[in-house]
């Protein structure tokens, strides 16, 4: 990994933190990535995210295609898993997520623990999730599930509780599956218990 990837931008520093969340700066080709922005001038084929600074509108496109700041697309999702610069929870239940497995590099945080998970103390978060707790002005925080319904709920209560730069992949397991060739997932009932 390199170390340009691997750059943190120091905590003492909000306003950068605020503005950029986990920003990583690098070239890719033609294409320019700050922050998981694309730059604009991209060909419009590109999956790319457009961005005003001025007025802080974003949109992400796709084969001139928009869709709203807070869902992403396959191709949007692509975009961030690539720059690394995504924080990415699976809120499906763990018997689902066994069955078919995540998105590579997603977390699975269960729809009904994200509540308490958003409001546990870092180093609790850290010790039952075993990754760094999302912090309110974070802009990679993307929420997935089976098929994009309870990313949405996902993403509805963290903004409820300030994570308002959060988002959500629409497509859900079942549209990432789809796209790379897997089996999809069925909805699956809870494993029975017992001997």
């Amino acid at each position: 990994m390199s170390t340009l990837r691997r750059f943190i931008i120091p905590k003492n520093i909000q306003a950068c933190r605020s503005l950029f969340g986990r920003a990583i700066s690098r070239n890719l080709g033609s294409v320019s990535y700050l922050s998981g922005f694309i730059n604009k001038s991209a060909p419009s084929n590109t999956p790319c995210v457009s961005t005003e600074f001025s007025s802080f509108k974003r949109g992400f496109c796709t084969d001139n295609k928009e869709l709203p700041w807070t869902d992403l697309d396959y191709e949007a999702l692509c975009v961030l898993l690539e720059s690394g610069n995504i924080q990415l929870f699976d809120v499906r239940n763990p018997w689902e997520v066994e069955a078919t497995g995540m998105i590579p590099q997603a977390i699975n945080l269960p729809l009904d623990e994200l509540e308490e998970a958003l409001k546990l103390p870092p180093d609790s978060f850290m010790a039952k999730y075993r990754t760094e707790q999302p912090m309110k002005h974070d802009a990679d925080i993307v929420f997935s599930c089976r098929s994009g319904k309870r990313s949405q709920t996902a993403y509805e209560l963290a903004h409820s509780l300030g994570f308002t730069k959060a988002r959500h992949y629409i497509g859900g397991w079942n549209g990432w599956a789809e796209r790379k060739g897997l089996p999809l997932q069925e909805n699956p009932d809870k494993p029975a218990t017992g001997a």
